[in-house]
């Protein structure tokens, strides 16, 4: 599911308000099985293992952005960062 997920956040015609929102739907997948961490940590491994350094590259590159810009997509990278950690 994710990389399917990073492939949509990836469109270059994507509207800000879209990418916003497909990173809320990053955040629900991740917060659904979070828990599982605990019990299963080979399911989050399974999970992000083609697209985990992708996500956390494409997190450092926005949040390194000037501070005024993409300011809805850096309250949810941070939100999906809090959910990882």
């Amino acid at each position: 599911m994710f990389p399917i997920i990073l492939q949509i956040f990836n469109l270059p015609d994507l509207p800000e308000r879209q990418r916003e929102k497909v990173l809320m739907l990053l955040y629900l997948a991740i917060d659904s099985f979070s828990d599982a961490e605990r019990t299963d940590p080979q399911l989050i491994h399974d999970c992000f293992d083609s697209t985990y350094n992708e996500w956390i590259n494409l997190f450092i590159f926005v949040l390194q952005t000037p501070s005024k810009l993409h300011i809805g997509t850096k309250k949810y990278i941070l939100k999906v960062n809090i959910e990882l950690n």
